[in-house]
């Protein structure tokens, strides 16, 4: 269930949700504003970022169902874009004993190693929408231009990610790829999943009906799967059939 919190704030609230942090139950808060235009995004309502914020209500909001989750993660949009929002809240959820998790296209890498310096930060879950090693196919996917610079940004937020896992700073580190039939293309999802093969990495099944763009096609699960076990290494799935799945490699 989606609660829309247009009205008096810079977000929208989904109460409890089983599918964003393994194993955990979280409120999910999305932050308004983000630096890309993904063809397939969910979000798009929030691309841009002109209202005010009122904190008190996000944390109202927070405190209400603190005895039924396990953490609170920020997601957009691009939640990094508001790190003085990010960081005010993120703050007050850490006294209340819940964990806090970022959903991100990590561009920003200062922003992130920021919040795991502050202590502010328990799970971090990075969006890889296409290999690293080309701007072209990232760009395709991204709906702007995209440099390698800033690819190289996107791999110095998953190095600090990693790192702060090695040192127990996070207790969770996520790359997440979300695929539609050709869009990322397979071999380009295996270069990710060999690319970063020390770290989680999930496949998520897009969902045409709840994108810009209603003519992307889904995947099948077995589909998926094929692809998962393609990859030469263990990986899990999302989708609407079946949920979660770890698949291991073939």
């Amino acid at each position: 269930m989606q609660r829309n919190l247009n009205n008096f704030d810079k977000s929208i609230i989904i109460p409890f949700s089983t599918i964003d942090w393994h194993g955990k139950v979280a409120m999910v808060v999305f932050l308004r504003g983000c630096n890309m235009r993904c063809l397939y995004c969910q979000n798009y309502l929030l691309w841009e970022d002109n209202m005010q914020v009122n904190v008190d209500n996000i944390l109202f909001e927070i405190r209400k169902s603190k005895d039924f989750i396990d953490a609170v993660i920020f997601s957009g949009g691009e939640p990094t874009k508001n790190l003085d929002l990010l960081i005010t809240v993120a703050t007050e959820v850490k006294k209340t004993g819940l964990l806090v998790g970022v959903e991100t296209n990590g561009t920003l890498p200062d922003r992130i190693l920021n919040l795991i310096n502050s202590a502010l930060l328990d799970g971090l879950f990075i969006d890889v929408k296409a290999p690293l090693s080309s701007p072209q196919k990232y760009s395709a996917v991204a709906g702007v231009k995209i440099s390698q610079e800033l690819l190289e940004n996107i791999r110095k937020s998953i190095e600090s990610g990693y790192s702060a896992l090695m040192s127990r700073e996070l207790s969770e580190l996520e790359i997440r790829t979300t695929v539609f039939k050709e869009i990322p293309k397979e071999r380009d999802i295996i270069e990710i999943a060999q690319e970063f093969k020390h770290i989680s990495y999930v496949l998520q099944q897009g969902r045409s009906e709840y994108s810009k763009n209603a003519n992307l096609q889904t995947m099948s699960r077995k589909e998926l799967v094929a692809i998962a076990e393609s990859c030469g290494r263990a990986i899990r799935i999302r989708t609407k059939e079946s949920g979660e799945e770890l698949i291991s490699r073939r």
